[in-house]
């Protein structure tokens, strides 16, 4: 499958399980995705002029690059923090089946 342009792993990150599970629910329910991971990590970063560190979920986010663009707006509309993460990283390739899988499940 070419799958150049057609699918694509969003990143964000949240404050705790509790969040992180609540918007991938919303996320799912919506079909802006086929599966939703997470893991915890710790971030450091500028905030407010000063190093911040904090524990955080990493969402990573599977999708249509076609869905992109509602899936950003959608977090930004549903996420506490006031700038989240939205990183997007296209898939360059992929097991056929499981791509297959990500077309069939969203919208």
């Amino acid at each position: 499958m070419n799958c150049a342009n057609k699918f694509c792993i969003v990143s964000t990150t949240i404050t705790t399980i509790e969040e992180a599970r609540e918007l991938a629910n919303k996320i799912l329910n919506q079909k802006l995705a086929s599966c939703i991971q997470f893991t915890n990590i710790e971030s450091l970063y500028w905030w407010n002029d000063e190093i911040s560190n904090d524990n955080e979920i990493r969402i990573i986010i599977k999708t249509k690059d076609s869905l992109f663009e509602e899936l950003k707006n959608f977090i930004v509309h549903n996420h506490k923090y006031q700038i989240p993460e939205i990183i997007k990283i296209p898939i360059l390739d992929g097991y056929f089946q499981y791509l297959e899988w990500i077309e069939e499940c969203t919208k």
